[in-house]
Parts: C-alpha cells; sequence; structure tokens
C-alpha cells in the first residue's frame, strides 16, 4: 500500500506498507489534516510486484483545536466531585467540537475512567483514597483536541462536605436544604 499527498507529495518517495496476503486492510498512520491523500495498492509474490490498483483519493479531515477547555470550577459534594469547563471555539481551519472526553484517574496510573459528554460539567464519583487526575478535552471529528488538567484529592474524613478549588465558598447548608426544597414542592403539587 503506497500513499502520498495530492499536488504536495511525489509518488516515488511516497510512504509504503506491507501488508500479507491474508489481511485486506491496513491502517495508514501520520496523515496531515486537511489533505488530499491518493492510495496505490499492487499485490506482490517473490515475482515481484503486480500492476496497481485504481487509485483512490482520500480526504482528511480539519484537525482539532490545540487549545485545552479552560476548567472553571471544581466542587466537592458529599461523595461527588463536580467539574465544569469552558467550551473551546474552534478556528476557521479546525474541526468543530462534537463533545468532550473526560478521563478520570488515579494520580500516576495511566489508565482510568474516559466518559464522553456533549455538556460543559460533569459528576465524578469521589474517592476515598489517594489524589485523582480529570483530564478534559474537546473532540471532534479530527481527533482529541489538546488536555486540560486538574487534580482533585480523594475524599477524607477531616474535609468539609463541599469544597470549591475556585476560591468561592459554597456552604454545606446548601446542599441540605435543596432536597426539603424539592419535598415541599412535591407536596404543595398533590
Amino acid at each position: 500500500v503506497k500513499y502520498w499527498r495530492q499536488n504536495e507529495d511525489s509518488e516515488g518517495g511516497a510512504p509504503r506498507v506491507v501488508v500479507s496476503g491474508k489481511i485486506n486492510h491496513t491502517r495508514l498512520e501520520s496523515l496531515k489534516p486537511s489533505s488530499v491523500y491518493i492510495i496505490e495498492i499492487r499485490g506482490y509474490n517473490s515475482a515481484g510486484y503486480g500492476p496497481p490498483s485504481k487509485h483512490i483519493k482520500i480526504h482528511t479531515k480539519k484537525p482539532p483545536p490545540d487549545r485545552p477547555p479552560k476548567i472553571t470550577v471544581t466542587k466537592l459534594k458529599g461523595q461527588f466531585v463536580n467539574v465544569t469547563w469552558e467550551h473551546v471555539e474552534p478556528l476557521s481551519n479546525e474541526s468543530i467540537i462534537e463533545g468532550y472526553r473526560v478521563l478520570y484517574k488515579q494520580k500516576g496510573m495511566s489508565t482510568g475512567t474516559l466518559y464522553t459528554t456533549n455538556k460543559r460539567y460533569i459528576e465524578l464519583p469521589l474517592h476515598t483514597d489517594g489524589e485523582y487526575v480529570v483530564e478534559v478535552r474537546a473532540h471532534t471529528e479530527g481527533g482529541d483536541g489538546a488536555v486540560a488538567q486538574i487534580s482533585v484529592p480523594g475524599n477524607s474524613p477531616t474535609r468539609g462536605r463541599s469544597q470549591n478549588y475556585s476560591g468561592a465558598i459554597m456552604s454545606p447548608l446548601s446542599l441540605d436544604v435543596l432536597p426539603m426544597l424539592l419535598l415541599a414542592l412535591l407536596l404543595l403539587n398533590l
């Protein structure tokens, strides 16, 4: 399999991918965004290469934004942490935002739980052990954008029920009043 950018690269110096005769697919890597590529496939054996296939044209997508979302507020609510971020506005040469991907993992670990959302906030379970990291990135048809990251300490018995990492104070009392107000409204409608 040989591939090159139309009107940009020379066919003679094009990268090649060799695939076993028992496999009918491969992955082409390191393609440039917003480009037209020509793909040519040839069979080969001990006698040499066969004739080339008809040229196939593909169009690569615009790249994702290179700016990370700005995480604006992180609040602890009981056994959950609420993370919010600002929308990333794509430039004219970047792909449109389809949603956001949020990776929630323990600090120092390479794997965690990956969430996908169309909203600009997410509520995550608060763990009691260790420190955790939340990574947020825009997701587009051209791939995932730059990463914003914030650390979230585990919930300890000495920590209060509510905490706001942006500096504002959130009263634990306000969290207790809300369920009572909702119950009162429900009873008034009966």
